[in-house]
């Protein structure tokens, strides 16, 4: 076979290797063009055009496929770059007729990018046809001299200059063409002529591929060999990384564990300490009640001697307020050691107020000026009134601690307001209808919105170590919650704090109701009085004899047990103290009941950890009083147990 033939058959080859990139750019240009001038040209010439060259493109592919399928050795080969040159030809005049029938005379944005597509198509088959020189005329000249002839057709100035430098830029395609062409032929000719030298460097490879596959072998063996070795320490490595993981989880829950140990031994420290608090609590309770139960009893008998008109009367009445002050906040302390329930009862906020801002002058600076507005005629609540006096106190608190170093006003307001659909919807926990708002406003430093949010939390708070514990505002926003209210805030720095306290109101009707006082009853029933405090049975004596009945006194169970078994129907009515030296209340009880099942018996107790009105009901008692009581709550007692034995 001649080398001419061999060239030719190696030009053809290279043809169809290059054909693939050649049916992509095509159809990609094609799509592109079509959709770029179709605002411009009728879509029905667009449509066939397009369908014209995708058609055509499916053709030559369809030849490359079946060219690269049969891979024709060079004798027969001739007959393939014959179809293929005619291929190139077909693709040049469909880029060809582009020029004519896709030219937008009336958009040069149009214009130009056709002759963009056209010139870019002509440059991408420099590359790929170049290796037979003819082909690429075939195709370079159809496509670019329509599109050239139709510039300078168009007669203006930019037209012609566009058509000039169109047939430029194809010219010098074209020796760009040839001197590729020149390049290629030149490589096949060298390899031709090289040929005996490919031999034997074909041969020398081959040796040194024998060669090569030997040592690879070892190299194989060698890294095999590593392989393993490098496996084995991967595998020791990830062994002690899971322990070293394992170690890491386990010392992570040893220390959650004796995080989570210390804090349920300090809670239980705690628990201890509210246990003992609660045990102090309701020791102090009960000798705490007795001596309020002979002040508050002694002074209620002095009121009754002295008349409404004497000065002493007065002082008295504020003695008597100053006790059941004291027996609330004996009920408090033993509420909060969790001993006691709470009881709400009607209250009128207006003196509550006022007392509570005539204790905070005492104590407060000069600097501090005091600005209350109150209307008396805000309406009753049904409250705890220590609690909501607690409440007061600890709001005024925490202003005077905001004024301490510049002064300011601490203002209160009562006043009555309504709760209506707006202030329900910013309040969600208010309910419509009448409520008191209760308002404390002071000219202080205010609380940025970071520590407003925190403020209810227990144990939070912003103040120097020793100047505060943190707990009260928390126990403010519980009792207001407790009693159906709602407490907000508002505060700014440097501009001041207020709060805002809404509790819904009672009817003035029930508030009179349950404030209403009965007259004293008064019988001749004989009653025998049991207390071990000397004190307590001067003054149940005292009391008793004046509201008529006939008393009889003992100062322990064993001495009453003793008068009773001497005359058990002398007596109408027994009332004994429950905590008592020798023999206790119960005990008591149930030695008088065995004498005499039908005898009425009254408990009393200034406290204790071991009875309470249900275990007291438990035993049969007839009722249960707490000291200190007063001289109508005693009277009152009495006659309603006196009544349900009569009946």
């Amino acid at each position: 076979m001649q080398r001419t033939e061999i060239i030719h058959a190696e030009q053809i080859r290279l043809l169809y290797a290059n054909a693939p990139a050649g049916c992509v750019a095509t159809v990609l240009n094609v799509i592109l063009l079509a959709l770029i001038q179709w605002p411009v040209i009728a879509p029905l010439r667009i449509m066939f055009w397009l369908a014209s060259m995708l058609a055509l493109t499916v053709l030559r592919a369809v030849l490359v496929w079946r060219f690269q399928r049969r891979a024709p050795a060079a004798p027969a080969i001739g007959r393939w770059g014959t179809l293929f040159g005619l291929g190139t030809l077909g693709a040049g005049l469909g880029w060809g007729c582009a020029g004519v029938w896709l030219f937008p005379v009336a958009s040069i944005t149009h214009q130009v990018f056709l002759a963009f597509v056209l010139g870019g198509m002509i440059a991408a088959a420099v590359g790929l046809l170049a290796a037979r020189l003819w082909v690429f005329l075939s195709f370079a000249g159809p496509a670019a001299v329509p599109i050239i002839v139709r510039l300078l057709a168009q007669g203006d100035t930019l037209s012609r200059t566009m058509g000039g430098m169109m047939a430029l830029l194809s010219m010098v395609f074209i020796f760009a063409a040839w001197k590729l062409h020149c390049t290629i032929l030149t490589s096949l000719h060298l390899r031709f002529n090289n040929n005996e030298l490919v031999g034997a460097v074909t041969a020398e490879k081959a040796r040194v591929d024998h060669l090569n596959t030997e040592l690879t072998a070892e190299i194989t063996e060698r890294q095999r060999a590593e392989a393993a070795l490098r496996t084995a320490h991967e595998a020791l490595e990830a062994r002690v990384q899971e322990r070293t993981a394992e170690l890491a989880t386990t010392l992570e829950q040893l220390q959650i564990e004796m995080a989570e140990r210390q804090r349920l031994t300090e809670e239980l420290r705690q628990v201890q300490k509210m246990e003992a608090v609660g045990r102090l609590a309701g020791g102090v309770a009960h000798d705490f009640n007795n001596i309020l139960a002979a002040m508050i009893g002694y002074t209620e008998l002095a009121t009754y001697k002295i008349p409404a008109s004497n000065p002493a009367w007065c002082q008295l009445q504020e003695v008597l307020r100053a006790g059941q002050r004291a027996k609330a906040l004996v009920q408090q302390i033993l509420t909060f050691s969790r001993r006691t329930e709470q009881t709400h009862i009607p209250v009128q906020l207006p003196p509550l107020v006022e007392e509570a801002l005539a204790l905070l002058r005492a104590s407060l600076p000069s600097s501090i000026e005091i600005r209350q507005h109150i209307d008396p005629e805000v309406g009753a609540v049904l409250a705890d009134p220590t609690q909501l006096h607690q409440v007061i106190i600890n709001l005024c608190a925490n202003a005077e601690h905001a004024m301490r170093q510049t002064g300011g006003v601490l203002e209160v307001r009562l006043e009555a307001v309504k709760v209506d659909t707006a202030l329900a919807t910013q309040h969600p926990t208010l309910h419509l209808g009448p409520h008191v708002q209760l308002t404390v406003r002071d000219t202080g430093q205010g609380m940025p919105p970071d520590v407003v949010e925190h403020i209810y939390d227990p144990f939070f708070t912003t103040k120097a170590a020793g100047e505060g514990t943190g707990i009260g505002l928390s126990v403010v926003h519980g009792i207001v919650v407790n009693h159906g209210g709602t407490i907000t805030v508002e505060s700014q720095v440097d501009q001041g704090t207020t709060f805002m306290i809404y509790l819904p109101c009672i009817p003035w009707d029930v508030a009179g109701e349950v404030q209403e006082e009965e007259p004293l009853p008064s019988r001749q029933e004989r009653l025998l009085f049991i207390d071990d405090e000397p004190a307590l049975v001067h003054l149940g004596h005292a009391v008793l004899t004046q509201l008529g009945y006939d008393v009889t006194t003992c100062t322990s169970g064993v001495e009453a047990l003793a008068a009773f078994q001497a005359t058990p129907h002398h007596f109408d009515l027994v009332i004994t103290d429950y905590t008592m030296p020798q023999m206790t209340g119960d005990v008591l009880t149930r030695a008088l009941r065995r004498l005499r099942p039908d005898i009425p018996i009254i408990l009393e107790t200034g406290f204790s950890h071991t009875i309470d009105a249900e275990q007291a009901a438990a035993l049969g008692i007839d009722a249960f009083l707490l000291k200190p009581w007063t001289v109508r709550e005693l009277a009152r007692t009495i006659a309603q147990v006196l009544a349900q034995h009569r009946a």
